[in-house]
């Protein structure tokens, strides 16, 4: 499957007009995309501390190992593995390059990620991917210019691993706060009113919300706020702009909240990120009849 992709990726690149529709920052020697089906990261890394993210994720080393270790378990070498929502884990990258994917709730949850992996073996919650084919997303990374396709690439990806099992669609009162959440106008909204919003007390919508998309109403809020940062750095803005207009308090918060869900400052990666050469959008809404991750 992957091996396909990456001759399709291969062929368009090679087709492709000039013009460059990226800005980078001072040296980029980085990907980092935030689409409405997805969020990924193709870089780099050093050691990368404890975490948890509340979205399920692919880490795919681009060119050898790398080191995985969930707590209070020992380290394990891998080449690709998957994790799930709500994992506490660390890793050892050794400044590596490496794929991090996670799906956005419509477009894929763990069951679609195993299926990238190829063989699989589980190691506690971790699944060790024993055949993962790396070459479409080591073509991502080798070319930045991949930015112009790299949306398109990563949703056919995800679609030939869902395959045609149909998303399972969440209930229509969190498709309406979902498709909340990704508007920038609206996100900042309390709890209190996006549960009026559906016409739910706010303790059934955190109930109803953690049921039907795996993960807590508070950490998803925190999650959106993210993918609104680092979009917008990637379209251009500085760090504390891109914080301030995501709703965080400050760049200390922005900074914290990024650690806790990635376990790398924002410093020591954004700014070595190729930029897009785009006034910035908020893409980021999910179709109505959006798919959960029921687990």
């Amino acid at each position: 499957m992957l091996r396909a992709m990456g001759t399709q990726l291969r062929r368009s690149l090679a087709t492709a007009p000039g013009g460059d529709l990226y800005r980078a920052a001072a040296t980029p020697d980085a990907l980092m995309h935030v689409a409405p089906g997805h969020t990924l990261y193709l870089g780099s890394l050093d050691a990368v501390g404890w975490h948890v993210h509340p979205a399920p994720v692919l880490l795919a080393g681009l060119h050898g190992a790398f080191g995985v270790r969930v707590a209070g378990g020992e380290w394990i070498d891998t080449t690709a593995c998957m994790i799930p929502t709500g994992v506490v884990h660390e890793l050892a990258v050794r400044e590596q390059p490496i794929a991090v994917l996670y799906p956005q709730p419509q477009a894929g949850n763990a069951a679609t990620l195993l299926r990238l992996l190829g063989q699989v073996r589980s190691c506690g919650p971790v699944a060790i991917g024993r055949a993962a084919d790396t070459r479409l997303v080591r073509d991502l990374h080798e070319d930045l210019a991949s930015l112009r396709y790299v949306a398109e690439s990563i949703d056919d990806l995800l679609a030939h691993a869902r395959g045609t099992r149909a998303p399972e669609p969440v209930d229509p009162r969190i498709g309406s706060i979902l498709r909340t959440l990704h508007d920038e106008d609206a996100a900042s909204l309390a709890e209190e009113a996006l549960a009026r919003q559906v016409d739910l007390s706010a303790s059934r919508l955190r109930h109803l919300f953690t049921r039907e998309v795996g993960v807590p109403l508070r950490r998803y809020r925190a999650w959106t706020r993210l993918r609104l940062a680092i979009g917008a750095v990637t379209h251009g803005a500085n760090l504390t702009d891109a914080a301030h207009a995501a709703g965080f308090f400050d760049s200390a918060h922005f900074s914290r909240t990024f650690r806790g869900t990635f376990g790398v400052t924002p410093s020591s990666v954004l700014p070595r990120i190729a930029r897009i050469h785009a006034p910035a959008t908020s893409s980021l809404v999910p179709p109505s009849g959006s798919a959960s991750t029921r687990r």
